[in-house]
């Protein structure tokens, strides 16, 4: 079959276009031979190609993007990348004015979603049907996450613990002891009441660590100098960030300025409101918000919370961004852990690896995880969930133990050269490398 189109030529490094297109030449193409020919006399290299061709021949073997639309969404990609990249110091600066001043913040980073990856998920939401065109438009919208910015939190210190576990008349040593699950130097009496007490200690040291972020967003909410519209406390009660108290100010201030319920991804239960009435979707003044507790803890335990955002720009213009906010223990890891995430669920595939730079990095983890059987696969996710449990422990001034990786699985049962790279630091260096 012969198909005409325009050829768009792209870089290896972020498939960035070439200043120089086609023009109006329409070429025959009916094999990688023929095709390759048209991009040499454009006076491409074959690095080029190969890079190119790689991920054309991943969407034709799925038979679902069209060689034309495939180099249009190429040149979108491009085209978004640099948008993106111009106004991500503005995203930033906005974060950094709202919360720049807080004691208990780390620091306030900021991400234009790289090339690649808007490529990707515009093609990923084409395949969908998600996305219906090649509009620029359309695609812009597309990208959910096109401004990443985060707050990390400061964690506490062993004394702001101890401060506010002693008013439970429980010494710092007993409640790290039964968090621990080391209950030998618990007696039956001490042992019981942390079974019912944790979770109050827990909200507690919790609140110390994000009450000031938490009120700050709240401010920023009712100003308007901060617009959201869903929030994602992604992990357990014990992991998640944003306490129920914090929760329920977040969605009162969403009400109070936009009279319409906040959807929210958590765990905890929010079917009662801040002053304790049950929600009742039948009564719009007390509606206020809309639960998902299905998405909120992950296989992996991932731990963050973050907000879809919309920023306004200078220039007029805006853009659609992911607000984060998490702990420095927390931090690297959750960047780390969808790789084998990704690998596994077919975003990150052996073509990838194979005619993309920056993909290469990825090839030891990935013939690893391919290969693991279900149940095996099922013990890493565990793994990585009691790690990112006991981080936040970690974060909020608890000394407990990190999982050590050789304890989850049974002798052979996977490579033992492959233990180095699954672990926590094997997982930050991969994602780390460039």
């Amino acid at each position: 079959m012969n198909i005409n189109w325009c050829v768009y030529p792209i870089r290896t490094d972020n498939y960035s276009s070439l200043n120089k297109k086609c023009g109006n030449k329409q070429a025959e193409k009916d094999n990688s031979a023929a095709y390759k020919k048209e991009i040499s006399s454009a006076k491409v290299s074959a690095d080029l190609f190969s890079a190119y061709n790689g991920i054309r021949a991943k969407a034709d073997a799925k038979q679902n993007i069209p060689q034309k639309i495939q180099a249009e969404l190429a040149e979108r990609s491009s085209s978004l990348y640099r948008e993106f990249d111009e106004h991500i110091k503005e995203a930033t600066a906005q974060i950094e004015e709202e919360f720049g001043d807080l004691e208990t913040k780390d620091k306030i980073t900021g991400r234009a979603k790289s090339e690649l990856s808007i490529l990707k998920k515009i093609e990923r939401k084409y395949k969908d049907g998600a996305l219906k065109s090649t509009d620029i438009n359309e695609c812009r919208e597309a990208i959910g996450d096109a401004y990443g910015t985060r707050i990390q939190m400061k964690n506490l210190t062993k004394e702001q613990a101890e401060q506010i576990i002693s008013q439970y008349n429980v010494s710092y040593d007993e409640f790290t002891a039964f968090m621990n699950n080391d209950k030998s130097k618990l007696s039956i009496d001490k042992t019981d009441f942390l079974e019912t007490a944790k979770n109050e200690i827990l909200e507690k040291l919790k609140e110390t660590q994000s009450q000031e972020v938490a009120d700050r967003l709240v401010e920023a909410i009712k100003s308007g100098k901060i617009v959201i519209t869903e929030l994602n406390n992604y992990g357990s009660e014990l992991s998640s960030y944003f306490t129920t108290k914090q929760l329920h100010q977040i969605i009162d201030a969403y009400y109070e300025k936009t009279a319409t319920p906040l959807t929210i991804v958590t765990s905890q239960d929010l079917t009662n409101d801040s002053s304790g009435i049950k929600f009742d979707e039948n009564n719009v003044e007390n509606y206020k918000v809309n639960t998902d507790t299905s998405r909120a803890v992950k296989k992996s335990g991932y731990t963050s919370a973050q907000m879809n955002v919309i920023h306004t720009f200078s220039d007029g213009k805006t853009g659609n961004g992911e607000f984060q906010i998490r702990g420095i223990k927390v931090n690297d890891l959750a960047d780390a852990e969808h790789i084998p995430y990704d690998i596994r669920k077919g975003k990150i595939t052996k073509e990838d690896i194979e005619k993309i730079d920056k993909y290469k990095k990825y090839e030891e983890i990935y013939n690893i995880i391919k290969n693991m059987e279900d149940k095996t696969y099922k013990k890493y996710n565990k793994f990585l969930s009691d790690t990112y449990r006991a981080m936040r422990l970690q974060e909020l001034g608890i000394e407990v133990e990190t999982p050590n990786i050789y304890s989850f699985f049974d002798e052979n049962e996977i490579p033992g050269e492959a233990f180095k790279i699954l672990s926590i630091d094997g997982l930050v260096k991969i994602n780390k490398k460039n």
